[in-house]
């Protein structure tokens, strides 16, 4: 995955031009300006910093992340309106020191995440494509309930989004 990413960083917004996703995303946009207006967020997989700068639209600070070199080469070379640090920093690394932050953001960060770092217990496929692609029906109080309170999901038409607090 790192790889693939290094391979494709120079490219990799464009697949955000998708005219079918243009509501979604300014969906999206507009609540990550909103939820992040004034906080001190860490930002896991930033990529190419993308999401970062609708954030620090609004932010008091936003520390991007990503294990990525290429990626956040990229993510260094856009002005952003808040303080951006940027960091390579793998997305299961245990923090150290004491907590900065009062926000976080990992957008589109599932769809990324490997099957060999999967903790949850996998449930059975209710279906796979042709290509071998797995979809699997999931409560999400199971996956994040015992972790957050105020829990909100909203399913938009090519994306959906996730909000909550942790517990």
């Amino acid at each position: 995955m790192i790889a693939y990413y290094a391979h494709r960083a120079a490219e990799y917004e464009r697949i955000y031009a998708s005219p079918r996703w243009q509501e979604d995303l300014e969906r999206i946009r507009g609540r990550i300006r909103a939820v992040f207006a004034g906080r001190r967020v860490f930002e896991v997989a930033c990529g190419t910093g993308y999401w970062t700068r609708y954030a620090a639209e609004r932010a008091g600070s936003v520390h991007a992340t990503d294990v990525n070199d290429d990626t956040l080469a990229l993510a260094r070379t856009k002005t952003y309106g808040a303080s951006v640090t940027v960091e390579r920093r793998d997305a299961y690394a245990p923090a150290t020191g004491r907590a900065r932050f009062d926000a976080g953001l990992a957008a589109l960060r599932l769809s990324h995440v490997d099957l060999g770092r999967n903790r949850e217990r996998r449930a059975p496929a209710s279906r796979t494509d042709e290509a071998g692609n797995r979809y699997e029906m999931r409560r999400l109080d199971r996956l994040i309930g015992p972790y957050a309170t105020g829990l909100t999901y909203e399913e938009l038409r090519c994306f959906w989004t996730l909000e909550y607090a942790v517990a």
